[in-house]
């Protein structure tokens, strides 16, 4: 790699540096680069029109320049190769030629094009930082409205409200027409800003700066060293004595970069309060040695002489400290950005998987029960499964766990009236399952970068002032032992934990506590053998058949089969399926109040039907179609009921049907991937 020079890569990032939309693959895009740093800092030229690459593809070249996509890209790291790659700014080919017509004529091709890359580049807190998954707000220029408007023959909408003209972007996000928008807003306002020469500030010297506003810089007592090598040899404790008001540093960070800087004289304690359009860094300014301000044309960007420290970014201003909450941490995988998820105020969690990976997690919140919009972040490339997992008001989640297997990591969950469920690959695991002894109140993961697996996950109990404890067990043993870390205990098999609940075990009581083994062991139990080649990734969800009080059933249309005219095998009135589809997820609700998901339920995208009180099961297990898609519904049919059945599971009179009375109770186990599926009942042990 070192072979390639750093002035002939360009690193990339899907993310247009004049309307700020993503970048998808194969769009028309120029690279703007320059460099940034103490050695040189300014902008060089722009390459020709190119298309986006493949994500992770590092073979693209455009006039010589080798282009990467790939996230956290290793040459960076490479010693003495931070000073001589480039910095680049990748721009919609459509964006950069209607800024070009709209700047040129106020501030010249040159200029134009050098505050366009300083915008772009400014828009991260620190050169190469990974781009943040944050809700942009959209500000709706009305001159911008207007001008496009009249440009695109729609004159009408420069007199829509705010509110309807929002709803229809929403529905249209990504067009063309709504990034021409931004473009012109962004052309306007960089005209109407009067250049400023580049500043370079210490952050110790810092005091105050908000977007807008100037800079506030501290005066240091006539005793404090100035210099920045003297300065980084005092202690934490040595610098907040000499000012109240030097010992934390919190940046605020939106869509367009660092929004605002503060100095607070301690670090804040955790509060419940997030937001989606803002990110925070909270750092210890003993742990931001050698960090300089850039400031530049109104904006600021952080820089650091000796590479960049490992600086995290939180969803919310007073994040909690992560020595408390790991369970999992791949060291190897980028996960620098933290989202915080308060179990009281969502009502599921939804888990997207690709080939074993974790990708991304969306909480289902009042304000945003779809999936569907953390879904449109991953790659398009990748067709993941989606696990969901559904927290009933009145259930408390007890447990959140991590299990490393071979290809990423299961998510093992206790709730006090769903018990145990495992989330994620079906097999066993390579290393020791983890979880926090508290009850957990606050999820905590690392939102990856595009494409990229979670590389971190964490829990947090705001309730316990003092150290948690990690609790690991060893997956080839059925007792707990200790973890190898030096906060881990010792846990025994007479532990009192909740009961560890079987596959049929939701029914349990609750308060019921007795000697356990290793927990989530039912997990592994009662294994079957499945129609399918050696080596075939499946996901595996199950749920208890007795006392279900309501079912949901997710279907999805599917491709016409060979006989298109074969109906169902029996014309149910209350939980029948439309013709041509086939059951993509399940999820189940108990009289005790708990529920669970089976299969891929996608809320608020696939369409449902609901059966309250159900009496039966219909299943065809290995589907009616070459895709190998399965086939259930759930019937209320008290009549049916009261009778015995013939034989044990008795078969419908066409295509293997199956039929389980509910009162039977037992399991129904769903294996899936995203082509195929396998479901099968068991009878209680």
């Amino acid at each position: 790699m070192a072979a390639l020079g750093g002035s002939k890569h360009l690193d990339l990032e899907p993310r247009c540096g004049a309307c700020a939309d993503v970048i998808f693959e194969h769009e028309r895009v120029v690279a703007l680069y320059g460099y940034a740093g103490p050695d040189a800092h300014g902008y060089i030229s722009h390459t020709k029109p190119f298309p986006y690459p493949l994500v992770h593809y590092t073979e693209a070249k455009v006039e010589n320049k080798q282009l990467c996509t790939r996230p956290g890209c290793e040459l960076y790291r490479l010693p003495g190769f931070q000073r001589r790659i480039p910095e680049a700014v990748t721009v919609h080919y459509a964006c950069f030629s209607i800024y070009m017509h709209e700047a040129v004529p106020t501030l010249g091709r040159d200029e134009a094009e050098r505050r366009l890359f300083t915008t772009g580049l400014y828009r991260n807190p620190w050169p190469r930082a990974h781009p943040l998954s944050l809700t942009d707000t959209y500000y709706m220029s009305r001159s911008a409205l207007s001008k496009t408007a009249s440009i695109s023959g729609l004159p009408q909408l420069g007199a829509y409200p705010a509110e309807l003209l929002e709803m229809i972007r929403q529905s249209s996000n990504h067009s063309i027409f709504w990034r021409t928008i931004s473009v012109i807003a962004l052309a306007e306002r960089l005209c109407a800003t009067s250049r400023n020469s580049l500043l370079v500030v210490p952050i110790y010297e810092i005091d105050s700066w908000e977007r807008g506003g100037m800079l506030e810089r501290w005066t240091p007592p006539d005793d404090l060293p100035t210099a920045d090598s003297e300065l980084d040899n005092l202690s934490l404790e040595a610098t907040t004595s000499l000012s109240p008001r030097r010992a934390v540093v919190r940046l605020t960070i939106d869509a367009e970069g660092i929004q605002k800087i503060e100095l607070l004289r301690d670090r804040p304690p955790y509060i419940r309060e997030r937001t989606a359009s803002t990110a925070y860094m909270v750092e210890e300014l003993a742990t931001l040695k050698g960090v300089e301000a850039y400031f530049q044309d109104g904006l600021v960007q952080l820089y650091c002489k000796s590479g960049y420290p490992s600086l995290r970014i939180w969803d919310t201003p007073a994040p909690p400290s992560l020595s408390q909450c790991t369970i999992f941490a791949d060291k190897k995988r980028p996960w620098r950005h933290f989202r915080t998820v308060e179990f009281d105020s969502i009502t599921g969690l939804t888990f997207f998987y690709w080939k074993g990976a974790l990708l991304g997690i969306h909480p289902h919140r009042v304000s945003d029960p779809c999936a569907g919009t953390s879904f449109d972040r991953l790659s398009k490339r990748q067709p993941a499964a989606w696990i969901h997992y559904p927290i009933s008001p009145s259930d408390k989640i007890l447990i959140f766990g991590a299990r490393p297997v071979e290809v990423g990591v299961n998510i093992l969950i206790r709730s006090r009236l769903s018990g145990d469920v495992v989330i994620g690959s079906w097999g066993r695991g390579t290393a020791a399952d983890t979880w926090r002894r508290k009850e957990p109140t606050t999820l905590i993961y690392g939102d990856p970068p595009f494409s990229c697996p979670i590389a971190y996950i964490g829990t947090y109990c705001r309730y316990l002032p003092n150290k948690q404890q990690l609790f690991n067990s060893n997956p080839d043993s059925d007792s707990l032992r200790p973890s190898s870390s030096s906060s881990s205990l010792v846990v025994s098999p007479s532990s009192s934990l909740p009961v560890t609940p079987t596959e049929t075990g939701v029914g349990s009581d609750p308060r019921a506590r007795h000697k356990v083994d290793r927990p989530f062991t039912s997990f592994t139990k009662h294994v079957p053998r499945l129609p399918i080649q050696q080596g075939t990734l499946l996901y595996f969800s199950v749920a208890p058949l007795r006392d279900v009080v309501s079912v949901q059933i997710f279907y999805a249309p599917l491709v016409p089969r060979t006989a298109p005219n074969t109906t169902h095998p029996h014309n149910l009135e209350v939980g029948c399926l439309p013709e041509n589809s086939t059951t993509e997820g399940i999820i189940l609700h108990y009289s005790n109040g708990g529920s669970r998901a089976l299969g891929q339920v996608k809320l608020h995208v696939d369409n449902f039907v609901e059966v309250k009180n159900p009496t039966h099961a219909l299943l065809e297990p290995h589907g009616f179609n070459k895709r190998k898609r399965a086939w259930i519904v759930f019937v209320s049919d008290p009549e049916r009921n009261e009778a015995e059945p013939d034989e044990g599971a008795s078969r419908g009179p066409v295509r293997n049907i199956t039929y389980w009375p509910m009162k039977w109770g037992g399991a129904l186990r769903f294996w899936f991937n995203e082509t195929e599926q396998h479901i099968g009942f068991r009878y209680d042990d």
